[in-house]
């Protein structure tokens, strides 16, 4: 209703003319930031130009100082962390020996038992090529040099109720 009162009357808005300046304004705007940004680096450049050989000399060795100060403090940040790696390491390590050194104990316990054990029945342990300890029974016939089961207890004829009473 407001834009037939207008036409009504005759007034002229320039609405869209304000709409168009203030884009082109904000347009300026971001350059004109930009353009003053450039001007700041040039400027910056010209003053390192206008340096003489000797003030050159000194802003390239505070540079350098400087640089060399931040690499001293990586390098003992990092000789930090490699010195709590180290002792993590070694007490993990620590932990590993003792393990393997209980582990060792509780099996020569077992092995000390196991020939106990194998001594009372009359035989012996023996360590097998491949490292596995084995009972070693000493009393032992070879069968299959044997032609008959005579002689041999219990060996003439099997019954059923033998084999169940286990």
């Amino acid at each position: 209703m407001k834009n037939t009162l207008i036409k009504a009357l005759g007034i002229e808005t320039h609405e869209a003319d304000c709409e168009r300046l203030q884009h082109e304004n904000e347009s300026l705007a971001r350059q004109a930031a930009h353009y003053k940004v450039k001007s700041e680096k040039l400027e910056e450049e010209l003053a390192l130009y206008k340096l003489t050989d000797e003030e050159k000399v000194t802003l390239l060795r505070t540079d350098a100082d400087e640089a060399c100060e931040t690499f001293k403090k990586r390098i003992a940040e990092y000789e930090d962390l490699i010195a709590l790696a180290k002792k993590d390491i070694d007490i993990a390590e620590q932990k590993i020996h003792r393990a393997y050194a209980n582990g060792r104990m509780d099996a020569y316990a077992e092995m000390g038992i196991r020939n106990i054990e194998a001594h009372e029945r009359g035989n012996m342990l023996v360590r097998l090529p491949n490292g596995e300890i084995v009972e070693h029974i000493i009393g032992l016939e070879d069968v299959a040099e044997m032609k008959t089961t005579e002689g041999l207890p219990g060996m003439d004829e099997i019954v059923i109720d033998d084999l169940t009473e286990v």
